[in-house]
């Protein structure tokens, strides 16, 4: 797979091969929500970055200070990436990986 470069809140960074799961998270009312997370079986790396060059190609990667996001995770749980996103990539996301918020 050839390197995949994220827009992040800290800029460009290379997608890290550890990168196993997607968590969105939003802040409403000045309160963070988590969502649940996504992985993808067979190549949770390829998943991750499918979803994420959608989301670039698409127009739906946000400027660094968006009030959400999706995270990109590594299967320990470590958050590897902060990748903020449009309220139409938010809402792409809730449709395609169904997630919900967690409590």
């Amino acid at each position: 797979m050839n390197m995949v470069i994220l827009k992040t809140r800290d800029g460009d960074e290379p997608m890290q091969f550890r990168s196993h799961a997607l968590r969105p998270a939003r802040i409403v009312n000045e309160d963070l929500r988590h969502f649940t997370g996504t992985t993808f079986p067979g190549n949770p790396l390829q998943g991750c970055a499918l979803v994420l060059r959608r989301l670039e190609a698409f127009g739906m990667i946000a400027h660094k200070d968006a009030d959400q996001w999706v995270d990109v995770l590594a299967d320990n749980g470590d958050i590897l990436h902060e990748v903020p996103v449009t309220i139409k990539g938010f809402e792409y996301l809730r449709r395609t990986l169904k997630f919900v918020r967690e409590q």
